[in-house]
């Protein structure tokens, strides 16, 4: 008897021991995911844009396009506009010597049936004529303060504006071209609902591209956009004029959106212009929103011919004797003006400095950059007054080879798309790991956190980038929907060795980059997007019980409690990721709710709460199609 008592106790030890160290896992586990912080990268702000940020199409026009009265010309290039600090003509017709000229821009352009149709309103200010054309009757307006509505069927053409008149006296400004539904709303409800909707879960929102921050060559405080420039968009490559979203809207958005914002210092901007970007997102930002901070994007990367990048630095770096490299004296020069950058915002923001995240971005693929950069900052001549920063980030892209080695190797008629995921599916697993951990490992000893201001898959071809057959099989492998599962491991690397905050390159308008395609998409029909919220977002919600091991096979396991009253659990199962549907039929069969249509989710255990909304007592049934195959159990609501 003494013996058994004895084994009786020793096993209750281990069963409490067993215990304490799953529950120990667990919790581990669910800290982990809950760790698995995410922002976005946003898409250039352009006429061609499917990200609509404004309800105000005006915003996002392109800039002036200047054309001859006689319209002769569609574009005459190098024109001067005599301009108001907003952008305006100052009038209209003006005169270059040679012909007589008014400007005209167009909003929606090649956005084939994919903006939204109705009634839109124009308002303007001041004494002209304004004209609209194409997926709209033509017609002028001349009067001043009014709201005119305006019928538009969209096509690929979109909209087209033109000032054909402008008086000097009283020149036509502040043109509003509201989208449907806003005429009465659009002062507060400044950014579009549905783009509104789908940031909502992103914690930090990138905006170099809505800064156009690889094109504008902004030196001087009066350079930076203001606020009621006529346009918000992205520098335009034939009149050179735009330089990005005004900081304004940048806080505004942030604050709308309770997310933080990451931004990037113009590459030529000096001492006074940076300070007064700073006072503007100190001033304009709510009080508990952190700015993210780095000097320009990529300043290495050679693949930005438009971009003054690598060359700048390195000249800058090679002027002050940093090092005899140029490369190497050029990062060490971005490091200097990296800190005295952060030293200016700090000297701006005062006691409100912790809200600063100080960041040095290396090149992922060649850890030496970083570890450069990180010599540099802690060298007294670098940094004299022992600035601190917060983190580094990497671009963990992978596959940057693939496409170009499909055309090199003459497989674009022979491959298939199935092939050219099973090559993207090797160099994740391959490439991945050996920029994240190294990189995690010196991020570690240097106590800072390991970020990702982009990354993802690459498939974007160079050499080829003209080859109409091997653009389409690259565009079908990223709408396809292995692309889910590749996505989902690919996190699951970044996270597990070490990330922290991962910014998804990208929101949508980016080709093969995107994780959207327009902004009204179908989100189940976007396998990226489901990967970055099945994997990344609802991680946080779910926790430990979607990570469990993958199951054998898919099987529907049943609802808890059953009967039920309010609400009951159903859970199933399912062994490889999967599209998946999920509804709830009553007795004679009709359909009277759906909880899942057509998502894809990775392997495991899912849960999904059903509440009863008003529905009677009674049996009701839930089907569960996986894949095409389905499956049924029954339960009881009682109340």
């Amino acid at each position: 008897m003494k013996n058994f008592y004895e084994r009786w106790f020793m096993m209750l030890k281990k069963s409490l021991l067993y215990i304490v160290i799953i529950s120990s896992l667990i919790q581990l586990a669910t800290a982990q995911l809950a760790d698995r912080r995410v922002g976005m990268n946003l898409g250039s702000l352009r006429e061609l844009s499917q990200e609509w940020m404004f309800v105000d199409a005006m915003k996002q026009c392109r800039p002036w396009l200047v054309q001859d009265i006689a319209e002769q010309n569609w574009s005459i290039e190098e024109i001067e506009i005599p301009q108001r600090s907003d952008g305006y003509p100052t009038h209209v017709p003006f005169w270059n010597g040679v012909d007589s000229l008014k400007v005209h821009t167009q909003m929606f352009r090649a956005l084939p049936w994919s903006y939204p149709g109705g009634v839109y309103t124009l308002i303007f200010e001041g004494s002209g004529e304004i004209q609209l054309e194409l997926d709209t009757e033509t017609r002028s307006f001349t009067l001043a303060d009014s709201a005119h509505s305006f019928i538009v069927d969209p096509t690929w053409e979109g909209l087209h504006l033109t000032i054909n008149r402008s008086e000097i006296d009283d020149p036509i400004h502040n043109i509003r071209v509201i989208m449907p539904g806003f005429a009465d709303n659009y002062e507060t409800q400044i950014f579009y609902p549905k783009f509104l909707e789908l940031l909502q879960p992103f914690e930090v929102i990138r905006f170099v591209n809505p800064q156009s921050l690889n094109e504008i060559r902004i030196s001087r405080p009066e350079e930076i956009t203001p606020v009621d420039y006529y346009t918000q968009a992205a520098i335009d490559d034939t009149t050179n004029d735009g330089n990005g979203l005004a900081y304004e809207y940048i806080a505004q958005l942030c604050n709308r959106l309770d997310a933080d914002p990451w931004l990037g210092i113009p590459i030529l901007a000096n001492d006074s212009a940076v300070a007064v970007i700073a006072q503007k997102l100190r001033d304009g930002l709510d009080s508990d929103r952190k700015v993210y901070l780095e000097y320009h994007n990529e300043v290495w990367n050679p693949a930005y011919p438009f971009s003054l990048g690598g060359d700048y630095i390195n000249e800058q770096g090679m002027a002050m004797g940093l090092a005899d490299w140029d490369f190497m004296a050029g990062l060490r020069w971005y490091t200097l003006r990296s800190l005295e950058i952060f030293e200016i915002f700090t000297e701006q923001f005062g006691p409100e400095a912790h809200r600063l995240v100080k960041i040095l971005t290396p090149q992922a693929g060649w850890l030496f950059t970083g570890e450069i950069m990180l010599d540099a900052y802690e060298d007294p001549l670098i940094n004299p007054n022992n600035v601190e920063i917060d983190a580094l980030s990497i671009a963990p892209y992978f596959a940057t080879e693939t496409a170009d080695n499909i055309g090199n190797q003459g497989l674009i008629e022979s491959i298939t798309v199935s092939e050219i995921l099973d090559s993207l599916e090797n160099a994740m697993h391959r490439e991945v790991p050996n920029m994240v951990i190294p990189y995690s490992s010196l991020a570690s000893d240097y106590n800072l956190e390991l970020l990702a201001y982009e990354g993802g898959q690459h498939l974007n071809a160079f050499q080829f980038e003209d080859d109409t057959l091997l653009y389409r099989k690259l565009d079908d492998a990223n709408r396809d929907p292995r692309m889910y599962q590749i996505y989902c491991d690919y996190y699951d690397i970044w996270y597990e060795n070490g990330g922290d905050l991962f910014n998804v390159f990208a929101f949508m308008d980016a080709g093969s980059f995107s994780n959207l395609y327009y902004l009204d998409q179908d989100t189940t029909t976007a396998p990226k997007w489901l990967a970055l919220w099945d994997c990344v977002i609802d991680t946080v919600v779910v926790g430990i019980e979607e990570q469990n091991v993958i199951p054998e096979r898919v099987e529907l396991i049943g609802n808890y409690p059953n009967p039920f009253n309010a609400s009951t659990r159903i859970q199933f199962d399912i062994n490889q990721a999967s599209q998946v549907s999920l509804s709830i039929f009553d007795l004679r069969g009709r359909q009277v709710s759906s909880l899942i249509e057509d998502k894809y989710y990775r392997p495991g255990s899912h849960f999904v709460e059903w509440h009863e909304n008003g529905f009677a007592s009674g049996i009701y049934y839930y089907r569960l199609e996986v894949n095409g195959v389905s499956f049924a159990r029954k339960m009881l609501m009682v109340k």
